[in-house]
């Protein structure tokens, strides 16, 4: 059985932070030997696009046409209100990066994920995301979840590593 799922998320920052806002629909399958007590994990792989690039365009890839630099982007992470892990993406000067951030040992629930980025980014977003518990096969929308005024909400399950790919765009 397929179970659909559908959230939305709003809010404002302060001057610097960028906010996601997207709708996330998730298309769930059965768990795969996750527990209740199991802790979840969530990467996000951090890459930046130039300011022509437009993910809703037609053929869009930004596997293939993003390789900025990432820069330095600060991720927290909020369980409910309870404020949770940061972690930062760095630099490396003018170097394409494919940089990750990861969160371990997290309970499963709904997170709000806040990005801090450089000056330079207008705007971000989730092109994809792999999980060890659930399919996305048949997930309608391109891009994964995009960035509209700063927080993006995700939903763990328990014991599930999740995998998505961010994207910034610069201006």
């Amino acid at each position: 059985m397929v179970r659909r799922q559908w959230h939305l998320v709003t809010g404002t920052l302060a001057a610097g932070a960028l906010l996601v806002s997207g709708t996330v629909f998730v298309v769930s399958g059965r768990a795969q030997s996750a527990t209740p007590e199991a802790a979840a994990s969530l990467t996000l792989q951090v890459r930046s696009c130039s300011a022509e690039f437009d993910p809703a365009a037609e053929g869009a890839d930004p596997v293939t046409s993003c390789h900025e630099p990432a820069g330095e982007t600060t991720f927290h992470l909020a369980l409910g209100s309870a404020s949770g892990p940061s972690a930062s993406t760095g630099t490396s000067g003018n170097a394409p990066q494919n940089t990750a951030v990861g969160f371990s040992g997290l309970q499963a629930g709904r997170y709000q994920i806040t990005a801090a980025a450089p000056a330079d980014v207008s705007a971000a977003f989730i092109w994809s995301c792999q999980s060890s518990t659930r399919s996305f096969v048949e997930y309608p929308f391109v891009p994964f979840a995009r960035v509209e005024n700063g927080a993006v909400a995700i939903e763990l399950q328990a014991g599930e590593s999740l995998v998505c790919d961010w994207y910034q765009v610069k201006k």
